[in-house]
């Protein structure tokens, strides 16, 4: 009868319990190899001009499609340099949509991360009361304090939240509850900072 019942624990406590011990190990062994919990870093990332159409303008309507419209900064968390371009059906990386008003003239800008493979990723480092600084080509620089950030927001959306003397600043990410290649965006709504 002992042997039964130590048999019995055997099977029903300590295979398992060593398995779950090897799977533990294993786990913690390859965990660290993933970098799940570093933050994307733009460490020295500097915009080369040359690689970009520059146009000196003082009205957004007289940039053509993808033309360099100017860079994003921010000292408050790691964002690097960040070209922003002129909105077009092409445009890749960061793109300034055509409902934007030059902020010399107290408009707002909306710029919007075209995939979730872009350097604008690195936003979500940013929070609220942090600074970004936008130097447009051949134009000022505005210093904009983030001061709300709106998850879970559709792209048909994104207009609604600009108004004069805003920067909002749109980062995709996959929206797995559609089947199509749709996006939500996490949206960063900026006020300018006088001064």
């Amino acid at each position: 009868m002992l042997s039964l019942v130590l048999n019995f624990l055997k099977r029903a406590l300590i295979v398992p319990l060593a398995l779950l011990l090897i799977a533990v190990a294993a786990v913690s062994a390859f965990l660290p190899r993933l970098n799940l919990a570093s933050v994307p870093t733009a460490q020295g990332r500097e915009i080369n001009l040359s690689s970009y159409t520059l146009v000196n303008y003082k009205a957004f309507d007289s940039l053509g499609e993808d033309n360099y419209v100017g860079k994003l900064t921010s000292e408050d968390f790691d964002l690097g340099e960040i070209a922003v371009l002129k909105s077009s059906d092409n445009s890749t990386g960061v793109r300034m949509l055509k409902s934007s008003k030059e902020p010399w003239n107290g408009g707002g800008v909306i710029l919007v991360g075209k995939n979730i493979f872009n350097q604008f990723k690195l936003l979500h480092n940013a929070k609220k009361g942090d600074t970004v600084t936008f130097e447009f080509y051949n134009n000022d620089s505005y210093n904009y304090k983030i001061s709300k950030i709106v998850p879970n927001v559709r792209a048909k959306e994104l207009n609604s939240y600009l108004k004069d003397n805003l920067l909002v600043m749109c980062v995709p990410y996959n929206d797995f509850g559609n089947l199509g290649d749709s996006y939500l965006y996490t949206v960063y709504v900026a006020q300018k900072v006088e001064g």
